[in-house]
């Protein structure tokens, strides 16, 4: 309680009142599953970090605003990125089944994939030593420092990058493209990505600008705050690029709607199996769920995906 409430107040002084009040309604309509205030209340506190984001970094914004795009796609050899700070020794199961029994043996063919953790992460990236000691600090959490680490590596490596939970079953042909992520199209009217993409799966060419643009705003963001002000604030910089920068909208609008079917397997997975469809191309899990291995005495679908 008492660290939630030090929390806030760090919220309040940082970002104002507005964005906290926003933030505490929106957190408990979602406790209390009343969506249709949650959406309300969502919407509305990311209206303010976006009109924070253009206030505080429209140097930045200017900077892209009639840059071409590089012009390099995504190509054949791409690497696949993969995060999990404590080593894959140390992930819960639904991380190992996501990484061990599809990503690897099934979907990657030959193409290098990379998992990152606590050891090895700096040899790939170029993330100032502020950053750092605010994630030792807590001042940054380990959710947004991956936020921070797929924006860096994508900008300087290029490649696909992957949340350690999604459940591949298959890989779409994104080679020909400079920007690739799943365009699932759900909640549109008020999610503040709009179903236009998914930062758990993103793909570019080495040195997109778009890319560019999101890390030079995470590094001067941490550079000049020690709180985070939403926890989505990695789709509120992507739809400023998206809302104020034209050449980024264009790139964005050219990745075909794709996996509206995203969460369908996570809402099934402690259901009894019971031949139930479970080939989707890509689908997002989460490792903060209790997934039943069995039910009423038979199999989940869950044990049956942990099975295969």
């Amino acid at each position: 309680m008492y660290k939630n409430i030090y929390k806030l107040n760090k919220l309040i002084k940082s970002f104002g009142v507005k964005i906290a009040l926003y933030s505490v309604g929106e957190s408990l309509f979602s406790k209390f599953r009343i969506n249709k205030y949650r959406q309300v209340f969502h919407k509305k506190k990311y209206e303010l970090v976006k009109k924070y984001i253009r206030n505080n970094y429209a140097d930045i914004i200017s900077k892209y605003k009639g840059k071409n795009i590089n012009k390099k796609n995504i190509g054949e050899k791409y690497k696949i990125w993969f995060f999990w700070w404590q080593g894959m020794d140390e992930a819960p199961k639904v991380v190992k089944i996501c990484y061990n029994k599809q990503l690897i043996k099934v979907n990657a063919g030959k193409r290098k994939v990379i998992v990152l953790d606590s050891r090895n992460y700096s040899k790939y990236t170029n993330i100032p030593e502020y950053v750092i000691e605010k994630v030792k600090k807590g001042e940054i959490t380990l959710t947004h420092f991956s936020d921070i680490l797929r924006m860096n590596i994508l900008k300087y490596q290029g490649g696909l990058w992957l949340d350690a939970t999604i459940y591949l079953q298959g890989l779409p042909n994104i080679s020909t493209y400079k920007f690739y992520t799943v365009r699932h199209g759900l909640y549109s009217s008020w999610h503040v990505c709009k179903g236009l993409w998914s930062g758990f799966f993103m793909a570019a060419g080495k040195g997109n600008s778009f890319i560019s643009f999101c890390n030079d705003i995470f590094l001067r963001y941490w550079q000049e705050n020690d709180t985070l002000i939403a926890y989505l604030l990695i789709d509120a910089v992507m739809a400023v690029g998206y809302e104020d920068i034209i050449e980024f909208q264009n790139l964005i609008n050219k990745v075909p709607s794709n996996n509206s079917t995203i969460f369908d397997l996570a809402n099934m997975l402690n259901e009894v199996y019971q031949n139930q469809k479970i080939n989707y191309e890509i689908s997002k899990l989460s490792y903060k769920t209790s997934w039943l291995e069995e039910k009423n005495g038979k199999k989940t679908v869950y044990m049956k995906i942990k099975e295969n």
